[in-house]
């Protein structure tokens, strides 16, 4: 007594040609995603690298500016003393102003005042 082949077990228990068909498929795709990660990552170092170098430029461009920097620095606290004190300013400055009238270097004196006041 034959019994004629099941069609629900055949589709199911696949032929030995389908079977290395899925394992062959499966090693080209891991292999094609492991290629993809590594290319990837190669991309992201290769990105990283570039970006280090630009910003390693920029460092050193603006270690380049400290003497600028100080040098503004230096300004810009001086011209806050006398924004903060300008009355100590001024009365600093009128002895100087009381000049004899006699004098000629009283009026270049007195324009130099003015102009820097």
């Amino acid at each position: 007594m034959s019994h004629p082949p099941d069609s629900a077990t055949s589709t199911l228990k696949p032929s030995s040609f389908e079977f290395l068909r899925a394992e062959i498929l499966d090693e080209i795709g891991q292999a094609c995603y492991t290629f993809s990660f590594f290319y990837y990552m190669e991309l992201v170092l290769t990105n990283m690298n570039k970006l280090n170098r630009t910003l390693e430029g920029v460092i050193t461009i603006g270690h380049e500016f400290a003497s600028v920097e100080a040098l503004w620095s230096t300004f810009e606290n001086v011209m806050a003393k006398d924004v903060v004190n300008p009355q100590e300013s001024v009365a600093s400055r009128k002895p100087d102003e009381k000049q004899s009238n006699d004098d000629p270097s009283n009026d270049e004196t007195d324009k130099v005042d003015l102009v820097t006041k």
